[in-house]
């Protein structure tokens, strides 16, 4: 439901028709209801009431998609980010933590991915002495799941490609929005900044790959892959990997220098 529709000004969900993906899996999903003779309840739709102020405040930039990243965070922090470019990088492990809204909530050191009507190789009768090549094809009763797990901790500062007018509602209690003009000139400037900071670390910058874990690809890299219930987040994410593996990471405060002449901050 998330994925298919979008939130207008007026706080209200509508379908989105340029979103076939989305609305092609919901079609599924109720196509499968009929044939399983299931009934199944429509979720409640969710009045977005800060929409409407939302939008009022994209009005006054009415930026492309794909010329600009946003940062949100609480406004009694961001009024520093964009002054003076003080920024705080966590580690994967802090977004692990039930105490988040659910739309900022994963396991971001791991991904599922499940397959449908897989086969092993098993020994026969279970001996597992036997050569390798002794050993059997078997399907697999139920999926088969496939988990990838982070060998060690990194940092992650995570942003969006794509404003909405539901990203407020959705980040609560976030209530300020960091819009950066010159995507290219800020990743440059963390990079160096970090350089500094953290020379242990290899520096990555990427969108985040959605992905439906029922249709495995075993690309390991879990650092940018999401579960694609997140797809209408768009996140673009700047990542730090030890080139040591290591399994905690203390807090890193970075300072920018402004970011005044490119970025704007918007406040509910």
């Amino acid at each position: 439901m998330r994925n298919g529709y979008f939130i207008a000004r007026n706080g209200r969900m509508y379908p989105e028709c340029g979103n076939s993906k989305g609305i092609e899996c919901l079609t599924h999903i109720m196509i499968e209801a009929q044939l399983r003779n299931v009934t199944l309840t429509m979720p409640p739709f969710t009045f977005y009431k800060h929409a409407p102020r939302a939008a009022e405040l994209w009005d006054s930039l009415r930026l492309e998609n794909g010329t600009y990243l946003l940062k949100f965070g609480r406004s009694d922090y961001m009024p520093a980010m964009h002054r003076e470019g003080k920024i705080r990088i966590s580690s994967a492990t802090t977004y692990d933590d039930s105490s988040l809204n659910p739309s900022i909530r994963d396991d971001e050191l791991e991904f599922t991915e499940e397959s449908i009507g897989a086969k092993i190789h098993v020994p026969p009768s279970g001996d597992h002495t036997a050569p390798i090549e002794q050993w059997i094809t078997a399907p697999i009763i139920s999926t088969l799941k496939y988990r990838m797990r982070c060998k060690s901790e990194y940092y992650v500062a995570c942003f969006g490609k794509r404003y909405a007018y539901r990203i407020f509602d959705d980040f609560a209690p976030y209530d300020a929005c960091l819009v950066i003009r010159d995507p290219g000139r800020f990743i440059d400037t963390i990079q160096q900044c970090s350089k500094t900071c953290l020379p242990g670390f290899q520096f990555c910058s990427l969108p985040v790959t959605y992905r439906d874990p029922f249709f495995p690809t075993h690309d390991d890299d879990v650092p940018f892959s999401k579960h694609f219930r997140y797809a209408y987040q768009h996140e673009f994410r700047i990542v730090w990997e030890p080139f040591t593996p290591m399994q905690k990471l203390p807090v890193v405060n970075l300072e920018l220098g402004p970011l005044t002449d490119y970025c704007d901050l918007l406040t509910l």
